[in-house]
């Protein structure tokens, strides 16, 4: 009888140790599905990250272009004025010698 105690308890112990394992088995399995979702929704996030920056990348690169096709007009105006002044001065001064070469002649 004593055998058969014995003999019950060791059945009891594996019984309630196989439904131990077969619980942390379930909660292990939980948390390794769980771990695998977040890896998934990890790279999800990354690729989005990427996409955001690659976005971000493409705006820059316009305004960039924006900016030099800005600068390069403003140096266009810029120059056209200083030619026009110069071709101001230069007629005047054309004007002034050929009067006072014209004056000289008629004396």
């Amino acid at each position: 009888m004593a055998k058969d105690a014995a003999v019950a308890m060791e059945e009891g112990v594996q019984t309630l140790s196989s439904k131990r394992l077969g619980m942390i088995e379930e909660r292990l399995s939980g948390v390794e599905g769980t771990l695998e979702q977040l890896l998934a929704d990890g790279q999800e996030t990354k690729q989005e990250m990427k996409e955001k920056l690659s976005e971000i990348q493409i705006e820059i690169e316009r305004g960039a272009s924006q900016v030099r096709s800005m600068r390069r007009k403003l140096y266009s105006s810029q120059s056209n004025s200083k030619w026009l002044f110069i071709a101001v001065i230069l007629v005047m001064v054309a004007w002034t010698v050929i009067m006072n070469w014209m004056k000289v002649e008629t004396l």
